[in-house]
């Protein structure tokens, strides 16, 4: 669609099309405010993720990374002395990496998601047959990991000394 070009993709469009007709000099204009793609000042580009958005996705990430870490701990305990020292270690990891991502690291976040992605891909050519439970927790733990990433990359952005 053209509304993902941004901005000037829109100015492009309007001098094709709309070379000598009065009306059709802002046919941009309600797209425009509906889509929140001018500022106050009327220049284009205004961010859509403000920085208390950033800061709820990457709290988002570090929450669900924490909650899952605590998971594990609980699985370990269930699971006795044979098994469970791999899922201690694997909760200690990521409750290490969930301290990254609430430290607003971005090579955390990414490390986070990238973990999940491997455990589910791994959960899945293993097993033939996953319960609905299971894939929507996946699911749900992979939105939240995306946004914590997304949220530490916007806040980095943000914070960037200008050149």
């Amino acid at each position: 669609m053209i509304w993902c070009a941004g901005g000037g993709a829109q100015v492009i469009w309007q001098r094709f099309y709309c070379n000598t007709d009065a009306a059709c000099r802002d046919f941009a204009g309600p797209a425009r405010a509906y889509h929140n793609e001018s500022s106050a000042g009327g220049e284009s580009g205004a961010t859509v993720i403000d920085d208390t958005m950033a800061e709820r996705m990457v709290t988002c990430g570090w929450v669900a990374a924490s909650a899952a870490g605590v998971f594990l701990i609980a699985l370990a305990f269930m699971a006795g002395f044979r098994v469970g020292w791999l899922y201690l270690a694997g909760a200690a990891v990521l409750l290490v990496l969930a301290y990254g991502v609430y430290r607003r690291s971005r090579i955390c976040a990414v490390l986070v998601l990238v973990n999940h992605v491997l455990g589910f891909a791994g959960l899945f050519t293993s097993v033939s047959d996953v319960p609905p439970i299971e894939l929507a927790v996946t699911l749900v733990l992979a939105i939240l990991y995306a946004l914590g990433v997304i949220g530490t990359f916007v806040h980095h952005a943000r914070r960037r000394a200008p050149a």
